[in-house]
């Protein structure tokens, strides 16, 4: 409920939360409100008129750090002028606000608190004058007092008392200052009957006939400031010996004071605190006074040896007239000059954790019982510090450890991230660099071998148009591991047809098996769907590697090309994909290895072109986002079989999703005026030449502005843009070109034609208003298809 109204710089800035609403006569509004649109602040809300003395009178109470009552009007969407009162609770930097629409809302009766807040995180309430009952609340409000519901709430005895205890509501209201109370903490009852505590805010309304407000349970907060309170008491007992040692938290100056203490009172020059190392049976001096001792400080000493012994074992006190007669003493002769020793335990709760000792030279001396009592009330106090030094120094080199992870891991990120946007930025520019020469390759290849009658020059073609093939093959592959890695490759779920799908890709590599003498076979089982639901595009990608390698590597024999539907382990249903050759097989060390990037494991294959190793790599990858998994097994010298295995999930035809088959093309245009711009010379002859038609205009351009100056004076039918041209850019020329034509004119067919990673540049084409996106190389074919789809109906 609190629309907080923060001063900033002498302005003030509404920030409100959807808060809190209720049956007339009155509403309490906020900006989050359903009765204001997106975006809207309460400031914007109020009448021009009112603005001003508003804003004078709310300064006015924010300086001298009072309440206030605002009256002013609003308009609001659906509702018209409303009136409000806003009851101001003004504070050092800001302060708080309760609005309050007192007339107005009557024919929106239908409307209780919990319907208009029913998405408020906030928990709030209305209730009678007295706080008697609760009439009206929303869910967060009722899951405060362990009920699901509103409804379940308000007709439980926790709405006719939710006051833990009848003082504790009587002491609320006494708290209300102008029918407004301001985060006032009270306890309140569970469900359960447990008690906890809530931070309320409410206001009485303009009637007086009830209240309403907001409720925050403020019990964690409560518990730990109680715990501070006891320990705050505690650290007060020590008194002003234990404030003395609390000042310093650093363990080498306590040490050194506790000592000097102990030294003063016990008048002698020599004293150690050692501490146990319980896991290695052993006990070190940690500091030490005196000349004797002094030399000891780090060193090990086992915990069945010397005074220390017997204090670490008894956790008591142990007094020892004269040391060089004790028989547990330590062998060392530098110990021999001392006389009366004394050992007390310094503990925390029940563990012993070190002890302080005390050493005379020359006689024997008297130690009364008052000053044994002295030294262990005082090493009680030395163990409280002692432990709360300990604590701090662990929390320090925590904090320290904590904070030099923090900082390594943001600078392992900051280069991660560096190095895959590097990487990201050189994969995107290399793409463009490759395409846009395998372009111009690929236009030409086709132009050429539709017209060539020469057998040699044919085969010289086909050998270059096998190694065009090849280069795209390695670009995609390694465009589509650097987005797998990145996470950036998305899948979709479509119906589709696997037995389509399977005489699809028999029908792209069975003529490849006949030229190598191999046989090829498909089978699809009758308990394979007609329809199941997955990604096509995806699969079909796995499939044409696991196919295209079978072809490969297979030099006697044939394929076989399998779909089947079996349960896996735990009953769920899967599709799989078997492919199987008669090749030279994979040793089993290797089976996994092939699935590792840039892998190609050693099975030869005559004329083998070579490869990335990334095309099983990827394939795996593509299986698991898929929810399935790639697997391969072989017999050397008999072959190979992979299988992918993925969830069958069926699925009816759904429409349109459903494959149909190939799209017909319509016939193109018979007159067409084209646009076509291209930095690359190459390329725009190529452009030329391809959409150079009978009856049709071909406009070529350099670069983005020179196609704008064309675009306004030729007006094209269609307009090709490479993206990345000097002077003016594709994007930026689209998006003018765009604007140039009036909303009830034909548009002209907009394309972007890019080097660059179709799934990267798409989006940039679609914000700048372009109808479609080319990556080269492209074909005419690409090109005229898109053409005829736009005009072809017009024909």
């Amino acid at each position: 409920m609190n629309g907080l109204t923060h001063i900033n710089g002498g302005g003030p800035a509404v920030a409100s939360e959807a808060e809190f609403a209720s049956p007339p006569p009155w509403l309490l509004l906020s900006s989050g409100s359903p009765f204001f649109e997106e975006g809207d602040t309460l400031l914007d809300r109020v009448i021009p008129e009112d603005r001003q003395r508003i804003l004078d009178e709310g300064n006015r109470a924010a300086a001298a750090n009072g309440r206030v009552i605002l009256e002013y009007s609003m308009d609001i969407p659906s509702l018209g002028t409303v009136p409000v009162q806003e009851f101001r609770c003004c504070f050092p930097g800001g302060f708080r606000s309760l609005f309050v629409a007192a007339e107005g809302f009557r024919r929106h009766e239908t409307f209780p608190c919990r319907n208009v807040c029913s998405q408020n995180l906030v928990p709030v309430f209305r209730a009678d004058r007295n706080f008697e009952r609760i009439l009206d609340c929303n869910s967060p409000f009722a899951r405060l007092f362990g009920f699901e519901e509103p409804e379940e709430f308000l007709s439980s005895l926790c709405a006719r008392n939710p006051f833990f205890s009848h003082a504790a509501r009587e002491m609320a209201l006494s708290r209300f200052d102008g029918g407004f109370l301001d985060r006032f903490e009270v306890m309140f009852r569970r469900r359960d009957g447990a008690s906890f505590w809530g931070e309320l805010s409410a206001v009485i309304s303009s009637d007086g006939g009830f209240a309403g407000g907001r409720l925050t349970d403020i019990t964690e907060r409560r518990r730990e400031d109680l715990l501070l309170q006891e320990r705050n008491s505690a650290l007060s007992m020590l008194g002003e010996i234990s404030a003395d040692l609390m000042e310093d938290l650093d363990m080498d100056v306590l040490l050194q004071k506790i000592l000097d203490y102990a030294a003063i009172y016990m008048n002698t020059e020599h004293g150690a605190i050692s501490f146990a190392d319980h896991p290695k049976g052993e006990r070190y001096i940690r500091w030490a006074r005196g000349p004797l001792l002094t030399r000891w400080i780090g060193k090990r000493i086992p915990l069945t040896r010397g005074l220390g012994a017997r204090v670490l074992a008894s956790a008591k006190t142990m007094v020892v007239p004269d040391y060089k007669t004790y028989e547990n003493r330590l062998p060392n002769r530098d110990f021999d000059i001392l006389s009366t020793t004394v050992g007390v335990p310094l503990r925390w709760k029940d563990h012993t954790f070190g002890y302080l000792s005390m050493y005379y030279e020359g006689s024997p001396r008297e130690i009364s019982d008052a000053k044994v009592n002295y030294l262990e009330r005082f090493a009680f106090l030395a163990s409280m510090a002692l432990r709360n030094a300990g604590l701090y120094e662990d929390a320090r080199r925590e904090l320290e450890e904590r904070r030099k992870l923090e900082k390594e891991l943001v600078m392992s990120r900051e280069a991660a991230e560096q190095a895959n946007a590097a990487k990201g930025e050189f994969l995107a520019r290399i793409s463009h660099e490759i395409r846009n020469p395998l372009n111009v390759l690929a236009a030409t290849f086709d132009r050429l071998a539709g017209t060539c009658g020469d057998e040699g020059a044919a085969e010289g073609l086909r050998v270059i148009g096998t190694a065009k093939d090849h280069i795209l093959q390695i670009l995609n592959d390694i465009l589509d591991l650097s987005k797998i890695e990145a996470g950036r490759m998305d899948v979709s779920v479509s119906p589709f047809s696997p037995g389509e799908l399977a005489g699809e890709c028999a029908a792209l590599f069975s003529p490849q098996a006949e030229l190598k003498g191999l046989t090829f076979s498909t089978g699809v089982s009758p308990d394979v769907p007609e329809h199941a639901l997955g990604d096509p595009l995806r699969i079909r990608q796995i499939l044409f590697n696991l196919l295209g390698n079978a072809v490969k590597f297979t030099s006697r024999g044939g394929v076989a090309f399998s779909v089947d539907a079996a349960p896996d382990l735990s009953g769920s249903p899967r599709l799989l994909f078997s492919v199987s050759d008669t090749g030279p097989g994979i040793p089993p060390e290797q089976e996994e290895s092939l699935f590792e990037p840039y892998s190609r494991g050693t099975r030869p294959s005559p004329g083998d072109p070579g490869g990335t190793g990334l095309g099983l790599s990827i394939s795996r990858r593509i299986a698991r986002l898929l929810g399935g998994e790639l697997t391969a097994g072989s017999t050397p010298g008999k072959g190979a079989v992979f299988t992918l295995s993925l969830p069958l999930i069926t699925g009816g035809p759904g429409g349109e999703d459903v494959p149909k088959g190939k799209e017909e093309i319509p016939p193109v245009p018979e007159r067409l005026t084209i646009l076509a711009a291209d930095d690359h010379p190459v390329n725009r002859a190529l452009l030329s030449k391809m959409l150079s038609l009978p009856g049709w205009q071909v406009i070529l351009a350099s670069n983005g502005k020179e196609a704008l100056e064309l675009a306004k004076r030729e007006i094209p039918d269609v307009v090709l843009l490479d993206l990345e041209m000097p002077v003016l850019d594709g994007l930026e020329a689209a998006r003018a070109i765009r604007n140039l034509t009036p909303v009830d004119d034909p548009r002209p067919l907009l394309l972007g034609l890019t080097g660059h990673d179709r799934d990267r540049a798409l989006p940039l084409c679609r914000e700048a208003g372009m109808d479609g996106c080319f990556t080269k190389p492209f074909s005419a074919g690409d090109i005229l298809g898109e053409i005829a789809r736009r005009f072809g109906k017009s024909c």
